[in-house]
């Protein structure tokens, strides 16, 4: 795309599962890519020597206005996260201050630096409890965990700022993303493809739920596309645009497409079902098929098959670990 090349962007979140991918994809745009990391780039060694690290803390607003007045990125992705799901008040804190004050941290330190677009990561939790199809400007947020409150809040405070200071902020909020470099805690019941990848491949049993939630899965690569799409369309500026499959897949359909592929996986159906769960949830897409000319090329059968061999690739539990917690 020769809109990227030799622009300056700035990743936050780089040496994460999206932000890698993402990463990757500008350096082959001919972009030139700066980071935010705090030192984990495990999923970025093929490519480090290709980009300008600067060890910032995104909470720290004076490091982030620094970096920011050095690097003098025309084209922001911010990506910087804390991604626990759990319905607890003991996420809250770090939400508020990594998803919430940390963001506001880099569109404060952005003001009046030539950028012409700042891309927020958003997610399908935003919308919580609410009734799916899940359509962007018609359904209200109603998040039921501090990660999904912190990040429906940056969305509400991105919309302020491109209401009264036209601001270009754009928010995509993304389905579940599943693909290659996730890193997957086997004692959480999350990320749910990576997870039950490992467990058949190291033969440990899958703990899993009844399975009959509704869930809307998108491949790594069709999520790039949409954020170099978004960065590169001036009509996505000031929107929050869904990124997903349009569609769901009942769960225990997933683990058998899964298992199909593997092999025989010990699954065991015991875990209850989250308190309020959610059992049909996805997103309507037709807000970035009509403004960004975006749709998901990669279905679920092949983004599956891709995942698994990239998996299988670690043939031995040293490879393997470094992307297990």
């Amino acid at each position: 795309m020769n809109e990227l090349k030799d622009i300056n962007v700035l990743v936050t979140g780089a040496g994460g599962f999206i932000g890698s991918h993402l990463t990757r994809r500008l350096v082959n745009e001919g972009a030139t890519v700066s980071i935010f990391s705090k030192g984990n780039n495990k999923n970025l060694e093929d490519i480090i020597d290709k980009l300008s690290v600067y060890k910032v803390d995104i909470t720290k607003f004076e490091d982030v206005k620094k970096a920011i007045q050095d690097i003098k990125p025309k084209k922001v992705f911010n990506l910087a996260a804390t991604t626990n799901l759990e319905r607890s008040l003991e996420a809250l804190n770090k939400a508020i201050e990594i998803n919430l004050n940390g963001s506001l941290n880099l569109i404060r330190a952005l003001n009046d630096n030539g950028y012409d677009c700042l891309i927020n990561a958003g997610t399908i939790e935003e919308y919580g409890i609410n009734k799916a199809p899940f359509h962007e400007d018609i359904t209200i947020p109603e998040p039921v965990s501090p990660y999904s409150a912190s990040k429906a809040s940056l969305s509400m405070f991105s919309k302020m700022f491109y209401n009264m200071f036209n601001t270009p902020i754009i928010t995509l909020r993304l389905s579940k993303v599943y693909g290659p470099y996730e890193t997957v805690d086997l004692n959480l019941n999350k990320s749910l493809i990576p997870k039950l990848i490992i467990c058949g491949l190291l033969k440990k049993e899958f703990k899993l739920s009844g399975g009959n939630q509704y869930r809307d899965f998108i491949y790594i690569d069709d999520v790039v596309d949409g954020f170099i799409e978004a960065s590169v369309n001036k009509k996505a500026i000031g929107n929050i645009i869904n990124l997903s499959a349009g569609k769901g897949y009942i769960i225990k359909e997933i683990v058998d497409k899964i298992v199909n592929i593997i092999g025989e996986i010990k699954v065991n159906n015991s875990e209850p079902y989250r308190k309020g769960e959610n059992m049909v949830f996805y997103s309507n897409n037709d807000k970035a098929k009509n403004l960004l000319n975006w749709e998901p090329k990669i279905d679920l059968d092949l983004g599956l098959r891709k995942t698994i061999e990239w998996y299988k690739k670690m043939d031995n539990y040293e490879l393997l670990k470094k992307w297990i917690i």
